[in-house]
């Protein structure tokens, strides 16, 4: 399962990380803000991936694809 989240909430990415039914579930946080600090921060609060508006469908498509074959689900950095 993919979840996709508009904003950074700290609280979310933890709580749901904690929950051991919960551990297949992908993060992903799509935001306005672009900068290497922001997905820094993204990533270090426990989401897989951080997007920036406006966000191309076809690469979200890829999200769930990939972590399905078994792939790293680190976005890479920009």
């Amino acid at each position: 399962m993919t979840v996709f989240f508009d904003k950074i909430l700290n609280e979310v990415p933890t709580w749901i990380r904690q929950q051991k039914r919960l551990t297949d579930i992908i993060l992903v946080a799509i935001t306005g803000y672009g900068q290497e600090s922001d997905r820094q921060l993204a990533l270090g609060a426990g989401f897989d991936h951080h997007l920036v508006k406006a966000v191309d469908f076809a690469k979200i498509q890829t999200i769930p694809e990939t972590a399905a074959k078994g792939y790293a689900t680190l976005t890479p950095a920009a």
